[in-house]
């Protein structure tokens, strides 16, 4: 059985021109960490596609978020963009319940700290079970238009941290891989900072300080990849 993992676009964002100034202060500040997961190759495997699913060749991306404790730990798994398919999503969720773990996310400070992961995973069908192949997406969670891109820079993207308070208002970003421009970057965390949202709950449904990652595309009007 086949499956590919893969990050879909979430949003359409409009930016001026990008200039670099007060790019630097993002490789000065103090750094937080990312979950890291571990053996993510091994959450989900070719025994768990629901036999339903198979016979009714049902296939589809589905793209939820669990919440990863202190310890590292999943705890709860939410559907962001069901599959299509409610077995597939059910065991999308099952999968990474029972298996999904990580290294901790830690804040500036070095203290452990829950957090948001976001995982797109498209359930496949072997080839000789379905019509045709899924297509692709861009591995973005955003894409931001731009007028002008850096010399030499196609399709650039930056993954980047965030410290969410429990309010759902950022407090702090960095960057986890640059996009190749310090000003792409700053201005990647500038518009993060600027956004509100949903703020995640610790296994009592409190609101909790969390960290989240976004990676963020840029492109010029009608020229970067499709969002299909």
């Amino acid at each position: 059985m086949k499956f590919r993992c893969s990050l879909m676009v979430l949003a359409l964002f409009a930016l001026a021109p990008i200039a670099s100034a007060g790019a630097d202060n993002l490789s000065k500040a103090a750094t937080a960490l990312p979950p890291v997961p571990i053996h993510p190759e091994s959450w989900l495997t070719a025994k768990d596609y629901p036999p339903d699913a198979i016979r009714q060749r049902q296939q589809g991306k589905v793209r939820v978020e669990i919440d990863v404790d202190t310890a590292g730990n999943v705890y709860r798994c939410t559907v962001l963009r069901t599959s299509g398919a409610r077995s597939l999503d059910d065991a999308a969720c099952r999968g990474f319940l029972e298996r999904a773990r990580f290294v901790a996310a830690r804040d500036q400070q070095g203290l452990a700290i829950p957090s948001g992961y976001v995982v797109n995973f498209t359930w496949e069908l072997p080839a000789d079970a379905r019509a045709g192949p899924l297509s692709s997406t861009a591995p973005v969670d955003a894409i931001f238009e731009v007028v002008e891109l850096p010399s030499g820079l196609k399709w650039p993207k930056v993954t980047i941290w965030e410290i969410q308070g429990a309010d759902g208002v950022i407090e702090s970003c960095g960057i986890v891989t640059s996009s190749g421009s310090a000003g792409l970057d700053a201005a990647a965390c500038k518009a993060a900072q600027s956004a509100a949202f949903e703020p995640l709950k610790d296994q009592k449904d409190s609101l909790v300080r969390a960290l989240r990652m976004q990676t963020i595309g840029f492109v010029i009007p009608n020229s970067g990849p499709s969002s299909n």
